[in-house]
């Protein structure tokens, strides 16, 4: 697995952030802060209308940088995503994002980082053409795949390298009807071009199918880091 990064303490006007000394070695999930919209641009809050005066002030939503007012921005959760050390204050919208978001970091990422055992196979032969068993794992920096357990190991995989993802699907015992069985994870390679890696689970183990949903969660969360259109 990689090393650990540093990582240093900073403060922005949104709040104290925990963040990557190197910007090459930052987690995919992460999110830069967004610009704060100029407080002359918005005379009344996005949401409700309500004019701003003395009483009734602006307040930035962390997420967006949108302007509100405090009824509609006054929200306060864990922004995980942007590294901050504290609750911020968020608007409804993004505060409904932010709690999915949570739930991943709380529950999916530990589950990618557990682990579960698949059959593997790269289809450009990086590997034998049989299938080995290997545990698949995420790094504690959330910046790679590996896969352990097997003399012909391959090689990591970095999950901003993957451009697309496939779920396997195959015919289940009931007509008309199929079940999860793998992913694919179509990536790049420096000097190789677009190679592709089957992870298949024979026995359709609930550890495996809850990994492949978190992978899905992942990978849903880079694109967005990315600026990318999502699945």
């Amino acid at each position: 697995m990689s090393s650990t990064a540093t990582k240093y303490l900073v403060k922005s006007k949104s709040g104290l952030r925990i963040v990557c000394g190197e910007e090459s070695r930052r987690s995919p999930f992460e999110l830069s802060e967004p610009p704060w919209m100029p407080d002359e641009e918005k005379q009344a809050c996005i949401k409700c209308k309500i004019k701003f005066d003395f009483l009734t002030r602006r307040h930035h939503c962390r997420r967006c940088g949108k302007i509100f007012c405090g009824n509609c921005c006054g929200k306060k959760l864990a922004l995980q995503r942007m590294c901050f050390v504290d609750p911020v204050r968020l608007c409804a919208l993004c505060a409904e994002v932010t709690l999915k978001e949570n739930e991943f970091y709380e529950k999916h990422l530990k589950t990618l980082q557990n682990g579960a055992n698949f059959h593997v196979k790269s289809v450009e032969s990086i590997l034998p053409s049989q299938p080995v068993l290997h545990l698949c794992k995420l790094s504690s920096d959330h910046r790679e795949l590996y896969f352990g357990g097997a003399k012909n190991s391959l090689e990591r995989v970095e999950l901003n390298k993957i451009v697309e993802l496939k779920i396997v699907r195959s015919e289940s015992e009931y007509p008309g009807l199929t079940v999860v069985t793998g992913v694919e994870l179509i990536h790049e390679i420096s000097g190789q071009g677009i190679c592709s890696v089957i992870l298949s689970d024979n026995a359709n183990s609930k550890q495996s199918r809850m990994w492949i949903s978190a992978l899905q969660k992942a990978f849903k969360m880079v694109l967005e880091s990315r600026g990318s259109s999502v699945l």
